[in-house]
């Protein structure tokens, strides 16, 4: 260190530790950001598994529509009802406890065969 005086050194130090500190903070800082930003998108995958979960059935089919009612199986009112498309009104107990060939038939909108005009011949 031959060559400055302690008045140089000094300088060299005001400006060298701020540097390393701001460097410092903004590693921190970016990791800090890049590690939130992962969190979020793991919990953004949970949600919307746990929402697909809500809506379809394990074999791949929606649930009717729900709310609260009266179940009429049951008798009881709960606070997660389906509304199926024949009029019915059953609990998740009692729409799970059903045989899945009845609930599919209430369930599973058929599509009808769309009716194509026949080119007409001339």
């Amino acid at each position: 260190m031959a060559g400055y005086s302690p008045i140089e050194l000094y300088a060299g130090l005001l400006i060298a530790v701020p540097l390393v500190l701001l460097i410092l903070l903004f590693v921190t800082l970016s990791t800090i950001i890049l590690l939130k930003a992962l969190l979020w998108q793991n919990r953004k995958r949970r949600a919307y598994r746990q929402a697909m979960k809500e809506k379809y059935r394990p074999d791949g089919l929606p649930y009717p529509p729900a709310g609260r009612a009266m179940c009429d199986v049951c008798q009881k009112p709960h606070e997660k009802v389906y509304f199926l498309p024949s009029g019915q009104r059953l609990c998740t107990n009692c729409y799970e406890s059903l045989k899945m060939t009845t609930v599919e038939k209430d369930v599973r909108t058929e599509i009808p065969p769309q009716n194509k005009p026949e080119k007409e011949k001339t």
